[in-house]
């Protein structure tokens, strides 16, 4: 894909007027409109039990005396009790995480559905066609870069010519495309799918974008960080706005919830305002109830851009940094995909706004041994790496096979070990030697890698830590037959001083060789000091 880089931080996708139209009048009778309830009901759902999503299943029995009830995020009391048309009903005193929130008489209805009880592919297709037409047509009727005047002529070329690689920048092949991948998947796990049912979607999206979307040929590296980026993020989305909205809460603090959600997803906040479940207060489900730790981090780093001393000339920035660690490997449901995450990041008022942002999703696993001692975990991750600095550039979209151990030291701190194979799937490093339209100076190209990573920790602060990620990228884009053997070291301390507060320290080293047969070999490599406070949230 070739385009102005102002743009593509805006624009990837499209979908052709006319099917959309098409889309919108065949499908739109399937969305149905919530009804604001009433405001002295609360909506009591039928038992019903999907997959990963969580949906609430609660169903009360009339056993003629009290009893208590705990489910979801409530702990209730319930007695019988009759209103004024002689109706059987439960007089249930809700307890939420801020205490006694209401006492009202509540009439069960057992034909209450969530939204996403049931699919909805109708709803998925629209906003799939929707997240592809939007940014086109700003591209073609606003900002006209002449990339997305496409016709019959154009979309022959592109699937008589085959595959290519794009130039764009690296900032728009490697966060703007996965971030636009996760409005496709969400069209879908917003609307009744589960995980694995929503993966196609990126893909499908994707595919169509390259063929249709644009004059240049379909770019390969464009299709793998838009659909395999795109699912990881979109799920990680989904369930942090599932953390954020609380169904029970009311007034403002809701307002905002809703809001904020709907930033981060815009198409989850579609369905839950096209169901009425951005007002209506009900009961949350499975998915905000995991268990959650979130950090804050601030402090600079020192990075030299080439040599081997950290006093050498050196960029200094300041860095604002989040983390993110939903469920535990250790602990979460091993078959359940992304039962468990890490996701972490920095900003920086240096070189780039986004310096870095990683991730890692749990697709599934296996308990290979252990006791109360020590535990034995075999997992299949999905990871997302994106650095960029004044130093070097590393992005790629990974599938990572780990090996994780735990062994107690005493009854709070143990030692944490992660063994990974990773296979990038498309790598994109830096290279002296190639310089392409649009701006691309990087190499890309997939390859074999490995992560270690083994810490003294007591499950919210890691004392000590270290860390090694070494890949090859085997260059099919750039530079022509080079290779690149990159390596990453990290040795990090943390000294508590409070349950939520914490100073730190780490010392990085980031090395590349690459070899380049029509060109002089190069190795490079670059220190990274960086001293910072944390805090747990």
């Amino acid at each position: 894909m070739k385009s102005y880089d102002k743009v593509k931080l805006i624009v990837h996708s499209n979908l052709p007027v006319s099917i959309l139209i098409f889309v919108f009048i065949i499908l739109s009778c399937e969305i149905s409109f919530g009804k604001v309830p009433d405001s002295d009901l609360f909506e009591i759902p039928a038992p019903v039990l999907k997959e990963d999503r969580g949906l609430s299943a609660i169903k009360f029995s009339d056993c003629g005396k009290s009893n208590l009830l705990h489910k979801q995020n409530f702990l209730s009391t319930a007695a019988p009790n009759k209103n004024s048309s002689g109706i059987s009903a439960k007089k249930i005193i809700l307890i939420d995480r801020s205490g006694i929130s209401s006492s009202k008489l509540y009439t069960p209805k057992p034909d209450f559905k969530y939204w996403e009880s049931e699919k909805r592919f109708g709803v998925a297709l629209l906003e799939l066609g929707f997240s592809q037409f939007f940014p086109w047509a700003l591209a073609d009727w606003v900002m006209k870069p002449g990339w997305s005047v496409v016709g019959s002529n154009v979309w022959w070329y592109n699937i008589s010519h085959g595959w290519d690689y794009d130039g764009d920048s690296f900032l728009t092949n490697n966060f703007t495309h996965p971030y636009h991948g996760n409005f496709y998947f969400n069209s879908a796990r917003s609307n009744g799918f589960n995980f694995w049912e929503s993966v196609p979607f990126p893909f499908v999206g994707s595919l169509f974008w390259e063929y249709f979307g644009e004059i240049y040929r379909p770019s390969f590296n464009d299709w793998i960080n838009t659909s395999v980026s795109g699912f990881n993020l979109g799920e990680m989305a989904y369930r942090v706005t599932n953390l954020i909205t609380d169904n029970t809460a009311r007034g403002s603090k809701r307002i905002w919830q809703e809001i904020f959600a709907g930033i981060l997803n815009p198409f989850r906040a579609f369905s839950r305002l096209i169901s009425g479940e951005a007002w209506k207060v009900h009961p949350n489900t499975a998915l905000y109830k995991q268990p959650v730790k979130i950090y804050v981090d601030g402090g600079m780093r020192r990075i030299v851009e080439r040599g081997s001393d950290i006093l050498d000339s050196a960029s200094v920035e300041g860095l604002l940094g989040m983390k993110i660690r939903y469920g535990d490997v250790l602990e979460s449901d091993l078959k359940t995909p992304f039962s468990c995450f890490t996701a972490w990041g920095h900003a920086s008022n240096g070189y780039s706004f986004l310096t870095e942002l990683h991730s890692l999703g749990h697709l599934t696993g296996w308990k290979l041994g252990g006791n109360r001692f020590h535990k034995e975990i075999f997992s299949i991750n999905v990871s997302y790496d994106f650095l960029i600095n004044p130093a070097f550039e590393f992005g790629a979209p990974s599938i990572t096979f780990n090996f994780t151990l735990k062994n107690m030291l005493d009854e709070n701190a143990y030692v944490r070990s992660d063994l990974g194979l990773v296979a990038v799937l498309m790598g994109s490093t830096s290279t002296e030697y190639f310089y392409g339209y649009d701006g691309r100076d990087y190499d890309l190209g997939p390859g074999p890698g490995i992560r270690i990573i083994s810490s003294v920790t007591n499950g919210n602060w890691d004392y000590i830590s270290l860390s090694y990620s070494g890949s090859m990228i085997i260059t099919m884009a750039g530079t022509p037959d080079s290779k690149h053997y990159l390596h990453h070291a990290i040795l990090e301390g943390q000294l508590p001083i409070n349950d939520y507060f914490a100073l730190g320290l780490s010392m990085e080293y980031y090395w590349r060789n690459s070899f380049y047969p029509h060109n002089v070999d190069v190795s490079r490599g670059s220190p990274i000091g960086r001293v910072f406070f944390i805090t747990r949230l």
